[in-house]
């Protein structure tokens, strides 16, 4: 658990640090005050489906497989919510939005998949 927490906010802090050099040299007209929310927001809901799909890979491999399921099921739920929300209160940002949304959860559901499997093969 705590190997994840310091992995994961090692990616954040690659992630972020990537993502400030784009902003101020690169794109500075992209840059949405809420970029840092986002990465805080999966921050907590990667810990969160980790800790639930750890423990239940400890338990029986079944409830694994139909924890695995429901987490990605709420995820996508959780994830289109906060997008439609933020959409619907700034639609004149809702794009780049959604793009930046999009590359911050193919690069953490990368991690998350990645560190749960590792998890789970040791």
């Amino acid at each position: 658990m705590k190997s994840f927490i310091i992995n994961i906010l090692s990616v954040s802090v690659v992630v972020s640090l990537l993502a400030l050099c784009i902003f101020y040299f690169a794109v500075p007209q992209y840059y949405l005050p809420v970029f840092p929310v986002m990465i805080l927001v999966f921050i907590l809901v990667g810990v969160l489906v980790y800790v639930v799909l750890t423990k239940a890979g400890k338990k029986n491999i079944r409830q694994f497989t139909t924890y695995f399921m429901a987490s990605i099921v709420l995820k996508l739920l959780f994830y289109m919510i906060f997008i439609v929300i933020y959409v619907m209160l700034n639609k004149e940002n809702s794009i780049n939005f959604v793009i930046q949304f999009f590359i911050l959860y193919l690069i953490y559901t990368f991690f998350e998949t990645f560190a749960i499997v590792k998890k789970l093969n040791n």
